[in-house]
């Protein structure tokens, strides 16, 4: 992840002051802190875990990215199989994605919204930009959310890859 300059650009602005909006309507803690394009947040999951939700924009595109980064890096002798759980778990996921950094053993649940040729301005001014962003924002928590109690699982060794993307699509129920 890599912000853009610290001035940045007016679509720049528009999606993090969306952003930032999004988060104080949904009330999590605080609107988030922004730093050089990037606006940071912090959210708890129905699961009740806890982590950092990332709003990323660049000054050369017109896109924003939300990442949900899991609290630690995933141990070395745990990242083969966790990669695996990720790739499980992103078969058939319409609105996210799961990686891994292999050599940092940091995952992420990444989401985006790609607004490229699109009159943001005119967007955010007739009402259309919030609900674009909010959905953004609300497919990522929710999917790293799912499949949050999966990664813990394979991370701790208790479940292999397999049992815990079938667990996590069975349902909480079953």
């Amino acid at each position: 992840m890599s912000g853009a300059s610290s001035a940045g650009s007016s679509v720049q602005q528009l999606l993090l002051g969306a952003s930032s909006a999004v988060l104080s309507e949904l009330g999590w803690s605080g609107a988030g802190e922004v730093e050089d394009g990037t606006l940071f947040a912090a959210y708890t999951g129905a699961s009740g875990e806890s982590w950092v939700v990332v709003a990323d924009t660049f000054a050369d595109q017109d896109l924003l990215l939300v990442y949900s980064l899991a609290p630690e890096p995933v141990a070395p002798e745990r990242r083969e199989a966790v990669a695996e759980y990720l790739t499980r778990a992103n078969d058939g996921l319409p609105r996210a994605c799961f990686e891994i950094d292999l050599e940092t053993g940091v995952v992420r649940c990444r989401t985006w919204l790609d607004v490229e040729g699109l009159d943001v301005a005119a967007l955010d001014a007739d009402g259309y930009l919030l609900p674009l962003v909010r959905r953004v924002l609300l497919a990522n928590v929710a999917t790293f959310d799912l499949f949050f109690s999966g990664l813990r699982a394979v991370e701790a060794g208790s479940s292999t890859p397999t049992e815990a993307d079938a667990a996590v699509q069975a349902g909480p129920d079953s």
